[in-house]
């Protein structure tokens, strides 16, 4: 009888290899859930945070449209692994973004009247100029006139300002004003997610590529 001996090379590298499988397909689904959030952060701020007024959001000073920008310090900007789960989670805590996606009624906390800022107090761009973007009784020679006729049935009087000979009107004193919700971010989710299944793809298609390589250097 003649013994036959033999010896199983590459057993070790290849357990290895593939017991790092797991910890490859997390790292890659990680890295596609951060592309696809920053898809989905590019897409809004482009092109549903920057009009046409009135259908989408008009970018005025721009500084809500900034809360959007990842490391901004209003941007939420998470990707997350729980076992085999991963989640993403995108937005900003701008007090004005729940009321500008979903719409609603906002009304005065402190006092009776919100004031609402006319035309001349703004830039050509639509942003409040600082000189009226405080308590309004702070400016000189101003008086209020009750009865306005702005606003229909929340409209309650007119803020003024002397100016020279000219008397302009600087704000309409309201009940409430309905806010017309834009939801952006639907929007933006419908657009970008045909693109999400592609990005995790690719990123799983580069994990098989490189394991096939591995195993067949192992065989060589």
């Amino acid at each position: 009888m003649v013994p036959i001996r033999g010896k199983i090379s590459g057993v070790k590298e290849t357990s290895s290899a593939i017991s790092q499988i797991p910890s490859l397909l997390r790292q890659a689904a990680m890295g596609a859930m951060t592309e696809s959030l920053e898809l989905v952060s590019t897409t809004l701020r482009t092109e549903f945070l920057e009009g046409p007024y009135p259908t989408e959001i008009q970018s005025r000073s721009g500084s809500f449209r900034a809360t959007f920008r990842r490391g901004q310090p209003k941007n939420i900007f998470r990707v997350a692994a729980e076992g085999s789960k991963i989640t993403g989670t995108y937005g900003s805590e701008d007090i004005r973004g729940r009321i500008l996606n979903d719409g609603g009624v906002i009304r005065p906390k402190s006092s009776k009247f919100l004031a609402v800022r006319t035309e001349f107090t703004k830039t050509p761009g639509g942003v409040v100029r600082p000189k009226y973007r405080g308590p309004l009784r702070g400016i000189p020679n101003t008086f209020v006139r009750m009865g306005s006729p702005r606003g229909g049935r929340q409209g309650r009087g007119t803020v003024f300002e002397k100016i020279g000979k000219r008397i302009i009107p600087i704000a309409w004193l309201v009940l409430y004003v309905v806010i017309k919700g834009r939801h952006f971010m639907e929007k933006t989710v419908t657009r970008a997610s045909p693109q999400f299944g592609p990005i995790f793809q690719k990123r799983f298609d580069q994990i098989v590529t490189r394991m096939n390589d591995t195993l067949s250097r192992l065989r060589g």
